[in-house]
């Protein structure tokens, strides 16, 4: 089962770390992992669904906001592994029950002494779950503001709120970097 989640694990791996994991199920409500926490255990969730809060300041007011919803399989806490930071949301159990395997993160150290092979691997697969999900947020992030936009040059100052300071590139510098052959006029920002 351990391989469905771990893709990059192959079965016999996946047997082999499974005694490092602890099999749990919580109920609905049961806070999985609390904002501002430090720790580095990780979740792999074979079923069930979880709610992502965060708290933040609004205004001078600070606020709880359920900022997304996630649903098996899935991993949680990878970046903590990576960054021994606090932990940067709440996850709360938002079906009847989740089922899932915590990975301790001395077990995943032992893992790293003992098969640095398959360490690596989960390692690995750890990277590229925090990596797509930092895309994702960027892709939507990027849609939200230019696909709501009326005009180009009203998507270029919304895209300018996100990303910071953005110049246009001139039409050969475009061509060579991505191979465009079309390019609208756009306002220019010198």
């Amino acid at each position: 089962m351990l391989e469905k989640i771990i893709t990059n694990l192959t079965a016999e791996e996946a047997l082999i770390v499974e005694p490092y994991l602890k099999a749990k199920q919580a109920p609905q409500g049961t806070i999985l992992m609390e904002q501002g926490s430090i720790e580095r255990d990780v979740l792999f969730v074979v079923s069930g669904e979880i709610a992502v809060y965060r708290k933040l300041s609004l205004s001078g007011s600070v606020h709880a906001a359920q900022v997304n919803s996630v649903k098996a399989p899935v991993v949680l806490g990878e970046a903590n592994v990576f960054m021994e930071n606090e932990r940067s949301a709440t996850l709360v159990v938002k079906s009847e029950m989740l089922k899932y395997f915590m990975l301790h993160a001395n077990n995943l150290d032992q893992i790293s002494r003992e098969m640095p092979e398959v360490a690596l691997k989960i390692m690995k697969h750890l990277g590229q779950v925090m990596t797509q999900r930092f895309t994702d947020l960027q892709q939507h992030i990027e849609d939200s503001f230019l696909t709501k936009s009326n005009n180009e040059a009203h998507a270029l100052i919304n895209l300018q709120k996100y990303l910071g300071e953005v110049h246009l590139c001139d039409r050969e510098t475009a061509r060579k970097l991505f191979d465009i052959t079309e390019l609208s006029d756009l306002p220019r920002q010198e």
